[in-house]
């Protein structure tokens, strides 16, 4: 057969790429309840729905540790008076509040309640001041605002917990819908109740997670009118107009697809990736990024060593470029 240098050189033609992207969640912090619907509110708090898990946002706490400082031989204790820090919200004590139409899910956050070591212990409240949150703040604020709910409300946090214990003895976390025009008195007579009721309840606020679903505010990146529709979608039960826009975060995922294809990722990219993102990091802090266990996870995929995807915090490393977290599928 005769060489043809021509086939042999030519590559095949690579089809078009394409790029979406998709709003998967937004996170909020008010001292506002902003909805314009009904919120669930649960009288006995779901403890899986706490924040535990890090989310890669940071908010407000206080300091108020006791420091142990040595002077010539003598030991003085000093007080910090609640130096005010900004640390990844999942280490701050929080509660549950409710739920909006069974997807967006709003916290109680309290700052007072931070401290190191307690945050390596884990962040969920005592079964005291859950106790005390509900018999002092909770049900008198319910009762305070909307008095025609008041025999729906336990009339205690014990009384609830027996309450809700199914016959096989589980706990069944029911909820009690509060209407959104009743919601603003309803955040500032709870919050103000809290801070009323113990020091460590001062300045709580409420952290807002909006959940999106699946492929429902897939848009094209350069299409303003449907980026303008996905947003619309994702706040749809939210006063948009009585946000601080400074205080929310949206987390956007960008889809990159091949028409006929499936894409996976190689993991010899991941470097050269990661430099592209953040073209003013160098690239020996990428490369022990990537070494860090703590800060760098391979996700590999259909079992095959070089298909792998990744999770990077790059909180510490980007500097500049402003990326707090990386996540490839």
């Amino acid at each position: 057969m005769p060489h043809q240098p021509e086939l042999l050189a030519r590559p095949s033609p690579l089809p078009e790429t394409t790029v979406t992207h998709d709003l998967d969640s937004a996170i909020g912090v008010s001292d506002t309840l902003p909805y314009t619907s009904a919120l669930a509110v649960w009288p006995l708090t779901p403890f899986k729905e706490t924040l535990k898990k890090d989310n890669h946002v940071k908010s407000r706490a206080y300091n108020a540790q006791a420091r142990l400082i040595l002077i010539i031989k003598l030991y003085m204790l000093t007080m910090n008076q609640g130096a005010e820090i900004c640390i990844l919200m999942h280490k701050i004590p929080n509660i549950a509040l409710g739920k909006v139409q069974q997807r967006h899910v709003v916290r109680v956050f309290f700052p007072w309640l931070y401290s190191h070591s307690a945050s390596l212990l884990g962040v969920g409240m005592s079964q005291a001041d859950l106790a005390l949150i509900y018999d002092d703040c909770l049900r008198p604020t319910m009762a305070e605002v909307i008095l025609e709910s008041t025999d729906q409300w336990p009339t205690s946090y014990a009384t609830a917990y027996t309450q809700f214990r199914n016959r096989f003895g589980m706990l069944a976390f029911s909820s009690i819908d509060i209407p959104w025009y009743r919601l603003e008195d309803v955040a500032w007579t709870l919050l103000t109740k809290l801070g009323d009721k113990k020091p460590a309840f001062k300045d709580a606020y409420f952290v807002h997670k909006l959940r999106g679903m699946k492929n429902a505010t897939v848009h094209n990146r350069g299409d303003e009118y449907e980026r303008q529709l996905a947003f619309e979608d994702m706040f749809e039960h939210v006063d948009v107009g009585s946000l601080v826009v400074q205080d929310w975060q949206v987390d956007v995922a960008l889809a990159i697809g091949v028409p006929g294809h499936v894409v996976t990722w190689h993991e010899s990219c991941h470097q050269e990736l990661l430099g592209h993102l953040m073209p003013n990091t160098p690239m020996p802090r990428i490369y022990r990024l990537m070494k860090n266990k703590g800060n760098f996870h391979l996700d590999r995929a259909l079992q095959v060593k070089e298909f792998a995807g990744f999770c990077a915090n790059t909180a510490n490393v980007a500097g500049r470029d402003g990326i707090i977290a990386l996540q490839r599928m």
